[in-house]
């Protein structure tokens, strides 16, 4: 998949992402189900290195545009 301006990650490390963070995502609503969510710098730091910030930030835009996570700004 390319990224915006140059570079490039693979399609299964984002898919690969993409289920670690909804699966961290469901386990952290379910041990905190009156909050709204975790700020977005934690959410990344859960990926630990599997991304960088433009790898991190096509992962989210691809989840959103699945309608599979929403993030609101603060």
């Amino acid at each position: 998949v390319e990224l915006e301006g140059s570079g490039y990650v693979h399609r299964h490390c984002l898919e690969a992402a993409e289920a670690l963070l909804l699966g961290w995502l469901a386990d952290w609503h379910a041990a905190h189900p009156m909050l709204a969510g975790p700020s977005r710098e934690e959410v990344r730091s859960r990926l630990g290195r599997q991304l960088d910030a433009r790898g991190f930030q096509v992962t989210v835009q691809r989840l959103q545009q699945r309608n599979l996570l929403s993030v609101e700004q603060a």
